[in-house]
């Protein structure tokens, strides 16, 4: 995506929108036209006595060339191909060339306006023209460093928007990656013990489907929105605990929750990796267990995953990985989260702490 085609910043205040959105570009520049012919016409207008019409128009012609044509060359050929691509060299050389090319065309036109351009032909009076440098290369310079802010402080907004578009469209992403972060072997084993249940115990196949109906639900739609009760996130953490239970005899696993009553709402499937880790990784032969706590107070939520471990596997060597975990936390409660892993021999213990 090229700097002109950068989204436009999402405000209410039309002033700021007008002045910095791409849709309003070319808006700004015919005003900008206007504005200029504007003053041209004033400066001609005004009246000089002692010259002649010719010499007025030819003087105040090169004056104002002086003044834009540095000035527009900055604004629009300068800055974007050099400035923002750190050309700084190539910047400065362009500047001062321009900046001479337009003070030339401004005495040829004091020239024009004088036949015999006297006055910079006596040697006593050459200092003039030194001074009138140096007075002009004092006005564009400043002039030329307010509107390479001016374009820089754009491009800031308009970088910073971008940065935080694409934060937004990584969370999304990573969202969807995690809604569709389905185990196909979890699936198949679930599907196939409720074939055989419907030849054994109909009634536990159809509590079986309805509870995996109810899992998938939650996850591929109710899971879009941006927030989410932390009620109904915990009740998918059990309807996926339920699903594994009635798939492994030799497993267990309790909820605990402590002021998690209130309405409080949170990222949608925040929990669901360290309990999917949890369960992917704790495939022992007997004693397997997955125990999740939710503290709830005032301002502060902990959320505690201790599981038994299977020294064969390794931790998060699939699904999203700890790496996500962290970045994801980090898009979702910047400086608002604090995550604590303990490695037992025989336990492995998540603990995340967030700031409401």
């Amino acid at each position: 995506m090229t700097y002109a085609n950068m989204p436009d910043l999402p405000t209410e205040n039309k002033l700021l929108l007008y002045s910095f959105s791409g849709k309003f570009r070319w808006h700004r520049r015919a005003l900008l036209l206007l504005i200029l012919l504007s003053a041209l016409f004033f400066l001609l207008s005004l009246p000089a006595e002692g010259y002649t019409t010719r010499a007025i128009v030819w003087q105040r012609i090169g004056f104002f060339l002086l003044i834009t044509g540095p000035i527009g060359i900055n604004l629009y050929v300068l800055i974007p191909r050099f400035l923002f691509k750190n050309k700084y060299g190539w910047y400065l050389t362009g500047l001062i060339g321009g900046y001479g090319f337009f003070f030339g065309i401004h005495l040829f036109c004091r020239w024009v306006s004088s036949s015999s351009f006297s006055l910079y032909r006596l040697p006593g009076l050459s200092i003039g023209v030194v001074y009138e440098f140096l007075f002009y290369t004092i006005i564009l310079s400043m002039l030329s460093a307010t509107t390479a802010a001016w374009q820089l402080f754009q491009r800031w907004l308009r970088d910073g928007y971008r940065l935080a578009q694409l934060e937004n469209s990584l969370v999304r992403t990573e969202l969807a990656l995690l809604k569709t972060n389905i185990s196909p072997h979890f699936l198949f084993n679930m599907l196939n013990n409720a074939e055989v249940l419907t030849q054994t115990d109909p009634l536990m196949a159809r509590q079986l489907l309805s509870k995996l109906a109810d899992f998938l639900r939650y996850q591929l739609y109710d899971s879009s929105r941006e927030k989410v009760l932390l009620s109904a996130d915990i009740l998918f953490l059990d309807q996926y605990l339920a699903l594994e239970k009635i798939r492994r005899d030799q497993f267990d696993y309790t909820i605990e929750q402590q002021g998690t009553d209130r309405p409080v709402e949170v990222a949608p499937l925040l929990f669901i990796p360290f309990v999917e880790n949890a369960v992917k990784h704790n495939l022992v032969s007997w004693g397997a267990y997955v125990h999740l706590s939710f503290t709830l107070t005032a301002n502060e939520l902990l959320f505690t995953c201790r599981n038994s471990v299977d020294r064969t596997q390794t931790a998060f060597s699939g699904g999203l990985g700890l790496e996500t975990v962290y970045r994801r936390l980090d898009l979702l409660y910047p400086n608002r989260h604090q995550l604590v892993v303990e490695d037992q021999p025989d336990s492995y213990t998540v603990k995340l702490t967030i700031s409401l």
